[in-house]
């Protein structure tokens, strides 16, 4: 039998990291985003498709949009949080229990559509993870010379993933340590401009509604906004843990506001098949509060550190394409009153398998051909 955390009643009235409007805008901001994103994308790209192409180099790239294709893919999602303890580099790793969800999309022009859906006998594990509920909307839109990352996330229940490493009793040795009082929300969006978008494309390697033909790699720049909180009906450090030293808390927020940039590559090989590797980092300076022993701290100007990596490799031809990519977010802090030795760490990640097949919707059909061969003879 699992110990589910029992709810502290003292704290439920205590102020929320959230509101029911707070919860709405970024609602609404998520379905504007995903309505204004690709009508920014259609646009980009006609204008690119009605340029004079006097320049040689932008044959590296084969637009394939005109193509309709249909995909198989699998997907994964992660917005889980740490701490850390600096002094003994203890670390507590919360998730939510994860799920891989299995689907088809097709791509045509600029819609891009996929359906994935949660399948229980892949999925079957409440009963050791906890039964967490969710609404996560994750976008990563790739155009020719922008590339826009959206995020939001609500989460609610969560356990230790190291259970076995941070919990001194004994019954945690077989089984982890599930908190269903514990919430998440998130809201993230940046924009990234790509330099040397006639040679690179992040779309060959992550859409597949392009193919690049040479290996090639590009610079790249852009804005970020984030905001992200966690809230617990008690402290996020159990009783009788390795974090027994922490003050009790019980609530984390941050909103900020930064730059990015970093580098990406792809390496073509054989023509045919590819491996792309993007590292970006990010600066941001934002508002920051949290509750310990009861009391609410703020505070303002703080800084953060980001890292972006992402990696996608398989293969991209005319008739078919298939491989697996990973985005990742990791977002870092360390400023907390009362608890100077502690840090924080908050992952977003989305993992994609898939394989899909091409089809030029423009081309005749053969009985079509061949009415038109009996009519010239």
């Amino acid at each position: 039998m699992i110990d589910r955390y029992n709810k502290s009643e003292n704290n439920k009235a205590d102020a929320r990291i959230y509101s029911d409007a707070s919860i709405g805008l970024m609602i609404c901001s998520a379905i504007l985003l995903f309505l204004f994103t690709p009508i920014l994308s259609f646009s980009q790209d006609t204008l690119v498709k009605n340029e004079v192409k006097s320049d040689t180099i932008e044959s590296n790239i084969i637009d394939m949009s005109d193509n309709l294709d249909i995909h198989f893919y699998g997907k994964k999602k992660v917005n889980s949080f740490s701490f850390t303890n600096n002094k003994t580099q203890d670390n507590l790793f919360y998730s939510p229990n994860q799920q891989v969800n299995i689907g088809f999309g097709f791509n045509y022009k600029w819609l891009g559509i996929g359906i994935a859906l949660n399948f229980k006998f892949i999925n079957n594990d409440d009963d050791v993870y906890g039964n967490t509920k969710r609404l996560d909307l994750q976008m990563n839109a790739y155009g020719k010379k922008f590339v826009t990352d959206f995020t939001f996330g609500f989460y609610s229940s969560f356990y230790i993933q190291n259970s076995k490493e941070v919990l001194l009793n004994p019954k945690y040795q077989t089984e982890y340590y599930i908190r269903p009082d514990i919430s998440s929300i998130s809201f993230g969006v940046s924009n990234l401009y790509v330099f040397n978008h006639k040679r690179f494309s992040y779309k060959a390697a992550f859409v597949s509604t392009a193919i690049q033909k040479k290996s090639a790699g590009s610079l790249y720049v852009g804005p970020q906004f984030i905001f992200l909180g966690i809230n617990a009906d008690s402290s996020f450090f159990p009783n009788n843990s390795t974090f027994d030293e922490f003050p009790s808390l019980t609530l984390f927020s941050r909103i900020s506001i930064g730059a990015l940039g970093g580098y990406a590559y792809n390496f073509i090989i054989a023509k045919q098949f590819y491996i792309s590797t993007s590292l970006g980092m990010a600066l941001s300076i934002g508002r920051q509060g949290y509750k310990v022993d009861g009391e609410l701290y703020r505070l303002k100007s703080v800084p953060s550190f980001d890292i972006l990596p992402r990696i996608a490799f398989g293969f991209n031809n005319e008739r078919y394409y298939g491989g697996f990519s990973a985005v990742t977010k990791v977002s870092g802090f360390d400023a907390f009153k009362q608890t100077e030795n502690l840090g924080m760490v908050f992952d977003y990640s989305n993992f994609r398998f898939f394989f899909g097949k091409r089809f030029n919707v423009k081309k005749e059909p053969k009985v079509v051909k061949k009415v038109v061969e009996m009519k010239k003879e």
